[in-house]
């Protein structure tokens, strides 16, 4: 019982030097560190060593994109860059995600204009019209800062969360009302974060988004659409799909997804559904 006590302490040492190597050696965020170390002791719960089979096997039963990216650093960590090289880790196959209940675009204009024509925070305002002309995340909105704008263009440049550069153009309306919002906030400079500047985390960041929905007045059905912020990003693709004619490279290149699948799992099932009647009436010519 001593030697197994002894051993578990050891592996969990080893998992505080693992979590240690990657920050030191990689730009990765604590969130996937601790995503990462947690699938190692899974992965160590099972095995009590590492062989071609046994790592086929465990991503056999762990199909996801982040159990190969820790046995892959943890291989690396382990043995050495050259020597894990020799193991081969096949890609994982994922199921399919099915999104269910993606809002209309109408719907979330619609209640944004409520918000509009109430008197509220100013920055509120700005963030959700950023949400609704953008479909960028949440928090490609939250960390822009005064040098990501190019206002002789009309341009915004998103920093993506797979480190990419996103450009897209804005009206010249919200142009103005961002310079606006910019020179308000006197001392404002190319390094400075437009947005919550004052918040220190994005979990700060979120509570202060709902504090001033709950503050407009909106129905708690809406309350809950516009918090889940992803709701405009999945929105968005649909719309753009709308507006095309179900053109899924326009809605890829204007989302700014790394992978078409991704865009293609936002589409709705009710478009993929009517897509396919359509193709099979273009093809046989029934309905």
């Amino acid at each position: 019982m001593k030697n197994l006590h002894k051993e578990t302490f050891i592996q969990k040492e080893k998992i505080e030097e693992f979590k240690s190597w990657l920050r030191d050696n990689f730009q990765i965020s604590e969130k996937t560190i601790e995503l990462y170390s947690i699938v190692i002791q899974k992965f160590y719960q099972k095995n009590k060593k590492i062989t071609q089979g046994i790592l086929n096997k465990f991503l056999k039963e762990n199909p996801r994109w982040y159990v190969k990216s820790s046995l892959k650093y943890w291989l690396w960590f382990k043995y050495g860059y050259k020597k894990s090289q020799e193991f081969y880790l096949k890609n994982p196959k994922e199921p399919e995600r099915k999104i269910k209940d993606i809002p209309q675009m109408k719907e979330l204009i619609s209640i944004f204009n409520k918000i509009e024509s109430k008197e509220c925070n100013k920055e509120i305002k700005l963030i959700y019209r950023f949400l609704i002309m953008t479909g960028a995340r949440i928090h490609e909105v939250l960390n822009l800062k005064v040098k990501n704008f190019d206002f002789k263009e009309q341009k915004v440049v998103f920093r993506t969360k797979g480190g990419r550069e996103r450009k897209v153009k804005l009206t010249k309306d919200f142009m103005e009302k961002l310079k606006e919002w910019v020179i308000e906030k006197r001392g404002l400079l190319g390094e400075d974060i437009i947005f919550f500047n004052r918040c220190k985390t994005r979990r700060s960041a979120y509570y202060m988004l709902w504090y001033y929905l709950k503050k407009v007045g909106l129905s708690e059905k809406e309350i809950e659409l516009f918090k889940r912020t992803h709701n405009f990003r999945r929105a968005m693709i649909n719309y753009i799909l709308e507006l095309t004619n179900d053109n899924i490279f326009k809605a890829y290149n204007f989302i700014g997804h790394k992978n078409i699948d991704t865009t293609i799992a936002y589409v709705s099932e009710k478009k993929k559904e009517k897509s396919m009647e359509e193709t099979f009436e273009l093809l046989w010519g029934e309905k």
